[in-house]
């Protein structure tokens, strides 16, 4: 129902609008009134009276438009790639068309540095990327360093190992050393080291590192 606005005077000679036709149209018109804010209100509190919408909501809408709810997009996985940074006990070398480092035997080490971005919430998985040459298995250990600017290289350290994690021959294989990271944080600069505990034939050629991350 159209809103209509009513003139009132005041005085011995003053008029009043008021009749049954108007006080109808007024009820009519709060009635309206209510039954519209009732449908947009949400979870309001016993007693409370101020709007809300539901938790853990976004709106969206522009312009006179009443607004939606829609949900929290959830954050999407980045990545990024570090080539190794030294070695020791191993080889620089040539696979193909790739430059790796040659893990061949018990001791034989590659280092990676890198720095964890500024948007950083949670580590998805850290795995270190190379090619089995033979078939077989390797044992292996990694361990990390890793503080913010302004404190102790090693304000943090931590570790991971596996053994026997099997391998193709010839195919890109992956190593998760995700457990050697607890409480990294955004911004920390991290060292890593990663050992060859044991092969059981062939090599593994080391290529990089993937650092995954919401």
């Amino acid at each position: 129902m159209a809103y209509v606005q009513y003139e009132w005077e005041t005085g011995v000679l003053g008029g009043t609008p008021i009749s049954e036709a108007n006080l109808d149209h007024l009820e009519t018109q709060y009635d309206e009134a209510k039954a519209d804010l009732d449908a947009h209100v949400i979870n309001i509190g016993a007693g409370d009276g101020r709007h809300r919408w539901t938790a853990a909501k976004l709106l969206r809408g522009a312009g006179a438009a009443a607004p939606t709810e829609i949900d929290v997009p959830i954050a999407a996985t980045r990545e990024f790639f570090v080539r190794w940074f030294h070695f020791a006990n191993a080889s620089e070398t040539v696979l193909g068309d790739f430059a790796t480092v040659r893990m061949g035997g018990v001791g034989h080490i590659v280092y990676f540095n890198l720095k964890v971005p500024h948007d950083f919430t949670a580590l998805t998985n850290c795995k270190v990327i190379g090619i089995k040459t033979t078939n077989g298995t390797i044992d292996w250990t990694a361990t990390t360093d890793f503080a913010p600017i302004g404190s102790a290289y090693n304000t943090t350290s931590d570790s991971d190992t596996g053994n026997g994690l099997a391998m193709t021959a010839n195919e890109i294989e992956e190593v998760d050393i995700s457990l050697a990271f607890t409480g990294l944080a955004a911004d920390d600069y991290a060292g890593i080291e990663f050992t060859m505990d044991a092969i059981s034939a062939g090599n593994y050629e080391v290529i990089g590192l993937v650092f995954k991350y919401t």
